[in-house]
């Protein structure tokens, strides 16, 4: 090959070079940049046995933000065990001063009996301290009771969150159209302990949960075109303690006519969380992705949480109060063919910010423009009142009616007479009255009787006359 046909087949691999990179500099140059934010814990609760032969001791820690997750935002599971992506978390987490992964490592567990997680499962499971993640914001942590007991950590237990600790995640952008990548750093180690009575303290301060708004993608309905259908509340139940161990509670609201053939629980949720759990019947019914994405397109979400108040807070404004779990905490469902067609159903889980106090007055409001899945719409807002003495819902609101005011103190006589004299005189005056009206009626009498003689005399007069 002679120096001219070199020369123009490096030329020719350097273009190609340069076309191969140059997309690749420029997507690099507009990718928005990591954001970096600092890992806040909302709360750790619970010391309850689990597993299926109660070998195990369970426990819940949750973050102030989404901070676990796969690519595509869903939860994580069992990876912080399996998964070459996340085993590295194990080095962060440690129970007594161990980390989990020293204690995995090393303990002997020949001894243990696993009947959770089987060694048949690879081996991966039949450690003494499994994490299992099903939501973002928070990691339930499982160890062995037997481990518990060889390493005396069921005396004096501490659960710690080691400095260093780092996780890449998602959150959405400013305008909550599209998603951006977050890496969460722990900055300093943060560390819970577990009291005799099974109660959890922190050496740093809790932080609330802040969840990302969700992006959902709705379908471009013209709803000038859709002939709503006026409906009006028409009662509301008592409010109802179905968990006496909880004090969970539920109450009906029911509207005049039928406003949902389709039994939906969660039906205040987002879509994430209705379309991981409604597909696999895990919400106690099985509901196709089309009857969920119809949900969402024809916003009846945002008529379950922008439309409804309670004690003068929207569903959605009660549910940013909630720390955690927000929409398992207070939820709405479309009873539907499960109960009644006409009603929406409340449900507020026992110790959450939304609980009801049955012993105090409340107040709901259902707005106008209100809509159902039956393509019915509340034309005007109505409000109910709660009155906890009768346990009835009412639109007259009771509290404000005026209690009528009865004086039932002695009356004092006028100028220090005593009660007797008041009593004679007044007797008297009717006498009087009496005598009066008696004097007045004679003399009327009288003067009629001389009003005729007079008439007869000069009726006399005139005929003699004639």
């Amino acid at each position: 090959m002679n120096k001219a046909k070199r020369l123009f087949v490096l030329l020719i691999c350097f273009a190609m070079l340069a076309g191969a990179l140059f997309p690749a500099a420029v997507f690099a140059a507009e990718k928005d940049p990591v954001r970096t934010e600092e890992i806040g814990f909302t709360l750790m609760e619970n010391w309850a046995d689990g597993g299926d032969a109660q070998e195990l001791k369970v426990f819940y820690l949750y973050f102030s933000r989404d901070v676990l997750m796969q690519e595509d935002g869903s939860s994580i599971g069992y990876w912080i065990a399996d998964n070459a992506g996340f085993t590295y978390l194990q080095q962060f987490f440690a129970i007594n001063g161990r980390t989990m992964q020293d204690i995995n490592e090393n303990t002997d567990t020949s001894g243990y009996a696993f009947s959770t997680f089987p060694s048949s499962l690879g081996g991966v499971y039949a450690v003494p301290v499994i994490f299992y993640s099903d939501s973002p914001s928070h990691i339930q942590i499982r160890i062995h009771e037997q481990y518990l007991k060889d390493s005396g950590a069921d005396d004096v237990f501490t659960f710690s969150v080691l400095e260093g600790l780092y996780t890449d995640a998602r959150t959405t952008n400013e305008d909550a159209s599209g998603y951006i990548p977050v890496r969460y750093e722990l900055s300093e180690t943060v560390t819970f302990t577990k009291d005799a009575e099974n109660e959890w303290t922190c050496d740093h301060e809790l932080v609330k949960y802040e969840a990302p708004e969700e992006i959902i993608e709705r379908a471009d309905i013209d709803f000038s075109a859709i002939e709503y259908e006026t409906i009006f509340v028409n009662s509301i139940s008592d409010i109802i303690v179905y968990d006496a161990a909880s004090q969970s509670e539920y109450m009906v609201l029911y509207f005049d006519r039928a406003v949902s053939n389709q039994y939906i629980p969660y039906a205040s949720a987002g879509k994430k969380f209705l379309s991981s759990n409604g597909a696999n019947g895990a919400l106690g019914v099985t509901l196709t992705q089309a009857q969920i994405d119809s949900l969402y397109d024809y916003r009846l979400d945002l008529s379950l949480n922008d439309h409804i108040k309670i004690d003068g807070k929207t569903i959605r404004e009660m549910k940013e109060q909630e720390p955690i779990n927000a929409d398992q905490r207070l939820y709405l469902c479309w009873s539907g063919n499960s109960s009644d067609p006409r009603s929406v159903t409340f449900y507020f889980a026992g110790g959450s910010e939304s609980w009801l106090d049955p012993s105090e007055r409340h107040t709901l409001e259902v707005l106008e423009g209100f809509t159902t899945p039956l393509f019915g719409r509340v034309g005007a807002s109505q409000t109910y009142y709660f009155d906890p003495d009768t346990r009835v819902w009412s639109e007259t609101d009771l509290a404000s009616l005026a209690d009528p005011v009865y004086d039932w103190a002695p009356q004092s006589a006028p100028n220090g007479m005593e009660g007797w004299a008041i009593a004679v005189i007044a007797a008297a005056a009717v006498v009087v009255a009496a005598g009066v009206a008696a004097g007045i009626a004679v003399f009327a009498v009288k003067k009629r009787r001389v009003r005729r003689a007079a008439d007869a005399a000069e009726k006399t007069d005139g005929e003699e006359k004639g």
